[in-house]
């Protein structure tokens, strides 16, 4: 049974919870006081964030939007999803995969070939992917590691979880970004990685 607590006004609630009844095989929809780090907490998002550090702790965020607002600056409370108000059916059946593994305690994974060995990483460990030569060079929280796959394969495989390209050759998890302008993106760990001019547009809807 997957725990959700609505943090959101009376008419949003009320689609949302029609939608996710019709997404998600098992819901059960929670007061404040059931809270824990074992549920989804859907936040709505109106004319500021103000009043949300206290959600900076939980794991299982999802921030409702209009137009993308604030979406940067919210991410460093590492949300799970967005969702954005005028896209709701659209994001919620986009996300339902996320809210799935979230109910069952499941952490995402990637395989990557890397000679004759198949490498598996867990997904919200890889910070940045650097395409060099024919290899790709995945770098986790952990360590670095060379892989033989193709730089668009790899982006279609982590679109869903957070990743983009910024560059024609790095892909970058968003979670870990830290600064921006249209040159260049500083992350949570001090890289720094260029933003390429096919792709400056990319950086500016973030």
């Amino acid at each position: 049974m997957l725990k959700v607590l609505l943090v959101c006004q009376k008419e949003s609630n009320e689609m949302l919870k029609s939608l996710l009844k019709n997404s998600l095989e098992t819901v059960e929809f929670i007061d404040e006081e059931m809270v824990d780090n074992n549920c989804i907490i859907i936040k709505e998002i109106d004319d500021n964030i103000d009043g949300i550090s206290n959600l900076v702790n939980y794991q299982g965020l999802v921030f409702m939007v209009s137009d993308g607002k604030y979406m940067f600056e919210l991410l460093e409370y590492k949300p799970l999803a967005f969702i954005r108000k005028d896209h709701l059916q659209e994001d919620i059946d986009f996300i339902r995969g996320q809210l799935e593994y979230f109910k069952q305690g499941l952490e995402s994974y990637i395989d990557f070939k890397s000679s004759y060995q198949t490498v598996r990483m867990k997904i919200d460990n890889i910070v940045y992917i650097e395409s060099f030569a024919h290899y790709l060079i995945i770098h986790s929280k952990s360590a670095n590691v060379r892989v033989r796959e193709k730089l668009s394969t790899t982006l279609d495989k982590l679109k869903p979880y957070g990743f983009i390209q910024v560059h024609k050759s790095y892909l970058v998890n968003k979670h870990y970004l830290k600064q921006k302008n249209n040159r260049e993106l500083k992350l949570e760990n001090g890289i720094t990685i260029p933003v390429g001019k096919k792709f400056q547009q990319v950086i500016k809807d973030l």
